[in-house]
């Protein structure tokens, strides 16, 4: 599973109209979200929930967002990442 994740995280959005590719180390925002420097970038092709987002499971309410946004940390834990620009999003990610 880790390998998968490291692999997700290649196809991650850089800055279009500079170089094709950024790196350096991430700081999660969110399940979804990291930043490199002051860039803000969307992970291509993962929908996670906000990290303030509670979901309803069969034991009651979790805290599915901290969740998300932890699990990310663990996956990317401190080594450097590159990332593939592919496009803006509605936020400027």
């Amino acid at each position: 599973m880790k390998r998968l994740a490291i692999a997700l995280l290649a196809v991650l959005a850089a800055v279009p109209g500079q170089a094709e590719t950024i790196a350096g180390a991430a700081v999660v925002v969110d399940g979804d979200t990291i930043r490199i420097g002051g860039e803000r970038i969307r992970l291509l092709g993962i929908d996670a929930p906000e990290s303030n987002q509670q979901c309803q499971g069969t034991a009651g309410a979790w805290a599915c967002g901290e969740s998300a946004t932890v699990i990310l940390g663990v996956l990317i834990d401190g080594r450097p990442v590159t990332c593939v620009w592919d496009t803006r999003d509605q936020y400027d990610r």
